[in-house]
C-alpha cells in the first residue's frame, strides 16, 4: 500500500500532518502550544509567575480549538494524481535537490515514504520540491470539503507563492474570496481584477483574510460604484479596521455566507440582472 507524509512547519502558523494514502486522504492540524516553562511544577509560585502561568494555559486551551483533522476515502478519479506524486516524491529521494540558501523563515516540508524521508524548505519555481508541493495542494483542494481544512491550505498557500491570493468561489451569485495577506506587489494583478468585475451585485468574502497595506486601500476604488455585500468576522477587529479603511459601511458587511447570498440575489432582481 503506498503512503506518502507530508509535515508542513510553517513560520507563523499551525503545523500540520497530511498523509495520502491509497484509499484515504487526510488533514491534521496541529495547535502551537506554548511552554509552561516549569511553572506548572513548582510548589509556590510569585505574583508574577502565577500571572504569567495563568496567561500560558489560557494561550494553550485557546490554542487546542484549532486542532483539526478530516480524513477522506479517495476514487479512481484523483488515482493519478496521487501516482504523479507518488513518482515525484519517489524521485526526491533518490535524487535530492541540493538548495543552498539562507533562509529566515517561511516553511519547512518534510516528506516521508516507505523507504526513507527527505525535507526542503520554502521551494523555488520550476523546482521538483516546488511541483511536488504544488500538486499536493491541488490534489487536497480537489478532496478536502471543510471549511477549516480549506481555510488552513489557503493560508499555507501563500508560502510557496502558487497563486494570488484570491478565486472566484461562485459565478452565480459572484463571490470573489480574497485570502492571506496582500501586498503591494499584488496591487496591479488586484486592481485587473477588479475591473474585470461583472455588472451586477456581488459578494466579497473577506472570511479568511488575514492582512494587508494600507497602500492597497486606493486599489479597491476600482469597485466602489458596484453593489457589494461583505462577507467577514465582524468579531475579528484587525479585518473590520481593514474594511473601514477601504470605507465599507457596517450595513454591507455580514458574517453568514446565506444572508450575503440571499441580499445579493435580490439586488440583482431588483435590477433584472
Amino acid at each position: 500500500m503506498r503512503q506518502i507524509e507530508l509535515n508542513f512547519y510553517p513560520s507563523f502558523h499551525n503545523s500540520s500532518t497530511i498523509k495520502l494514502n491509497d484509499d484515504e486522504i487526510s488533514i491534521e492540524i496541529h495547535p502551537d502550544f506554548q511552554s509552561y516553562q516549569g511553572l506548572d511544577k513548582k510548589e509556590k509560585l510569585k505574583v508574577a509567575e502565577y500571572k504569567r502561568l495563568k496567561e500560558l494555559k489560557l494561550y494553550n486551551e485557546n490554542a487546542q480549538n484549532q486542532y483539526w483533522l478530516e480524513k477522506v476515502s479517495i476514487d479512481l478519479k484523483v488515482k493519478s494524481a496521487l501516482d504523479d506524486i507518488s513518482d515525484l516524491a519517489q524521485d526526491l529521494l533518490e535524487n535530492p535537490e541540493l538548495d543552498e540558501r539562507i533562509l529566515l523563515d517561511g516553511i519547512n516540508v518534510k516528506c516521508t515514504l516507505k523507504n526513507g524521508n527527505f525535507s526542503y524548505r520554502s521551494p523555488q519555481n520550476q523546482s521538483r520540491t516546488f511541483e511536488l508541493t504544488n500538486k499536493s495542494l491541488s490534489l487536497l483542494y480537489r478532496v478536502l470539503k471543510s471549511e477549516q481544512s480549506i481555510n488552513y491550505l489557503e493560508k499555507i498557500e501563500g508560502y510557496f507563492d502558487i497563486s494570488l491570493p484570491w478565486k472566484i468561489s461562485s459565478k452565480n451569485p459572484f463571490i470573489f474570496r480574497i485570502y492571506g495577506s496582500l501586498s503591494i506587489n499584488e496591487k496591479e494583478a488586484l486592481e485587473k481584477e477588479f475591473k474585470s468585475f461583472p455588472n451586477e451585485a456581488l459578494v466579497l468574502d473577506f472570511r479568511n483574510f488575514e492582512s494587508m497595506g494600507t497602500a492597497l486601500y486606493q486599489s479597491f476604488k476600482f469597485i466602489k460604484s458596484k453593489n457589494i455585500i461583505w462577507l467577514a468576522d465582524i468579531n475579528n477587529e484587525w479585518t473590520m479596521k481593514h474594511l473601514n479603511g477601504i470605507g465599507v459601511e457596517r450595513k454591507n458587511i455580514t458574517d453568514k455566507i446565506e444572508v450575503a447570498i440571499k441580499k445579493v440575489n435580490q439586488i440583482n432582481k431588483n435590477n433584472g440582472a
